[in-house]
Formats: C-alpha cells, sequence, structure tokens
C-alpha cells in the first residue's frame, strides 16, 4: 500500500473517532449499573435493580389503571439477559410466569418488541418453527427492549393480565413514564 492511502486511511480513522463521542450520548447513570457493582462487573450499560423495580411498579400500577387488572406478571432484564427484577402477583399460573419471561428474552435477543415478531408469525406460520428451533422464545405481544439514548439496556416482559395488543401499548406506556419519550421513539 503506498504512502498516499495509508494516509487517508489515517486520516479517514481519525475523523471517524473524532466524531463518534459527538453522535453517541451516554444513558444517564441513574439507569444503569454504576461505582463499585459497575466495576466489579464490568458492565456500565444494564439497567440497575432500582430502575428495574421503579419500572415494574410503575407498570404494576398502570395495568391496574388501564386493565383493571389485580394481578399480572412482570419480568425486567438486564443487557445480559439475567432478571434483575420479577413480580409475579397472586393468581397468576406457571405458564404465564414463564412466557413472560420469554417474551423478555425474546425482546432482548431480537432487539424489537415482541409484538413485531407476533406480526411475523401470522403472517408467515413458519415463523413459529424457527422460534421453536431457538428455544424459548415467545412471539407474543408484551415484551419490549429497553433502549435509553440508543442503548439497549435491558428488556422487560408483561403478562398475565390478557390483552395481547394491550400488552404492548401498556409496556410503552411503563417506558415512556419512566425514561420519558425518547426511550420508546424507535419502537
Amino acid at each position: 500500500m503506498n504512502a498516499f492511502c495509508k494516509c487517508l486511511l489515517s486520516s479517514a480513522a481519525a475523523f471517524a473517532f473524532a466524531l463518534a463521542p459527538a453522535s453517541a450520548q451516554r444513558v444517564p447513570e441513574e439507569f444503569t449499573l454504576s461505582g463499585d457493582a459497575a466495576q466489579r462487573l464490568g458492565d456500565y450499560v444494564s439497567i440497575n435493580a432500582a430502575t428495574a423495580e421503579r419500572l415494574s411498579d410503575t407498570c404494576f400500577e398502570t395495568i391496574q389503571r388501564e386493565a383493571n387488572a389485580a394481578s399480572a406478571t412482570i419480568v425486567i432484564l438486564n443487557a445480559q439477559g439475567l432478571t434483575v427484577h420479577q413480580v409475579v402477583k397472586d393468581g397468576q399460573r406457571y405458564t404465564s410466569v414463564k412466557i413472560t419471561e420469554n417474551k423478555a428474552r425474546t425482546a432482548l435477543m431480537m432487539r424489537v418488541p415482541t409484538i413485531e415478531n407476533m406480526h411475523d408469525v401470522a403472517e408467515d406460520p413458519l415463523q413459529l418453527a424457527r422460534y421453536d428451533q431457538i428455544g424459548g422464545l415467545a412471539p407474543q405481544a408484551g415484551g419490549v427492549p429497553i433502549e435509553v439514548n440508543g442503548q439497549i439496556i435491558g428488556a422487560m416482559g408483561i403478562g398475565g393480565f390478557g390483552g395481547e395488543e394491550r400488552y404492548h401499548t401498556i409496556a410503552m406506556q411503563c417506558l415512556a413514564q419512566v425514561f420519558g419519550e425518547a426511550a420508546i421513539a424507535d419502537q
């Protein structure tokens, strides 16, 4: 490679590197692991327990108000897919709990709300076989990635109170209440 090409490539790389911090916004520390916990785990992007609990509480209040339901399951995963917070109210069946966990996992792995997966399966039933091959995925409404400033910090699944499309609507309302409208702009 001649000197001109090397110089041009070096300049382009330096320019791209200089622009990267300007275009990317960090997730506010109030939402993610920080301090000793983040340093110990080497994880500065996962949702923290306090935010997960606040999101869960907000969701259950919204479910009570919007769906008039006294029971629900809410599961919040961190960016690595581990459960950070889970609430299972009285009256929830095993299947509701496991499906809600799988909704959160599906949203995290696929990086889209599970209502999109539900629509994909409705349009092409063979997609369901593909989900089964992957294992543990739930193409049902109620799972959403938790994205703040373009960074996925976890995922949430809600269920157990009936209402496919309503699951998605309520999940999005909860995200907006806790993280602001920017968290739902791309979903």
